[in-house]
């Protein structure tokens, strides 16, 4: 019985929780790229997307450098 309500469980966790298809898992790179764009850092920026970075990339909750700008940009 156990092992079917583990299942079970877990599928709902699973279904229920709505993960982005689009998002990745932000190495340290990536997450730098996120800081810099929030700091408002332009050269650090650039250098990220020369090197081929993913200007559409999504964290977890699916906010890009965009949505980082943005907001960095109304704190």
């Amino acid at each position: 019985m156990r092992p079917v309500l583990l299942a079970v469980l877990t599928s709902i966790l699973l279904l229920g929780c709505g993960g982005h298809v689009d998002s990745v898992y932000l190495g340290g790179g990536e997450a730098r790229f996120l800081g810099d764009v929030a700091a408002g850092d332009l050269a650090a920026v650039e250098n990220f997307l020369e090197e081929g970075g993913n200007v559409n990339l999504q964290d977890e909750p699916g906010m890009t450098p965009l949505h980082h700008a943005a907001n960095a940009d109304s704190n």
